[in-house]
């Protein structure tokens, strides 16, 4: 192999290894967050359909699940995409150890969270939420003509993203960890010369 192609394979890895890297770190989130479906009495999957049907309505729940999985997956790629760039590029972010990785990629995972799902939880699931639960009520009291108790659901919805919330902002922080812990590696230790 010749040096140019050597140079050539070293910068598509360069690139293409963060990538998949970032894949990995969110596909983490994914398996904690069908754990935090089960541990909430929820079928898995169950968040990620309300993703969907709060962004993009109705789709069948199959479906729903894909959808609302392939765009975390891809927030998450891109997410860490954008670290990567600031890390290599930006003063504040620059890594020189695997503690600093770890530490400013947890600061990226909690700015992620504040930024990103806390609003879209609010303002998109939180909603959804209640429009599923009240679909559940009316479905089990087999009645469209049963008023429902708006009090009792809205307790409810608020009991459940509470819980949503308090589980995110820890695995947020597990991704950042992560994140920055193989960014941190690759930095440092698998491209130290293109830095």
């Amino acid at each position: 192999m010749s040096k140019l192609q050597r140079s050539a394979l070293g910068e598509v890895l360069f690139w293409l290894v963060p990538l998949v890297v970032y894949l990995i770190a969110a596909s983490v989130l994914v398996g904690l967050i069908f754990l935090g479906d089960t541990s909430l009495g929820f079928p898995i999957g169950t968040f990620y359909s309300i993703i969907t049907i709060a962004i993009a309505g109705s789709l069948a729940k199959a479906a729903a699940i894909y959808f609302g999985l392939a765009l975390h997956l891809m927030t998450g790629t891109a997410i860490g995409a954008i670290f990567g760039y600031l890390s290599a590029a930006i003063g504040p972010f620059n890594i020189t150890s695997l503690p600093k990785g770890v530490g400013v990629g947890i600061l990226v995972g909690f700015i992620s969270f504040s930024l990103l799902f806390i609003p879209i939880t609010r303002f998109e699931v939180e909603p959804a939420l209640m429009g599923i639960l009240a679909d559940i009520e009316m479905t089990e009291r087999g009645s469209s003509s049963i008023s429902i108790d708006q009090a009792l659901l809205e307790t409810r919805t608020t009991d459940i993203m509470s819980s949503v919330l308090a589980f995110s902002v820890v695995f947020h922080v597990i991704y950042g960890a992560i994140m920055g812990f193989i960014i941190a590696l690759m930095l440092l230790h698998v491209f130290p010369r293109t830095r």
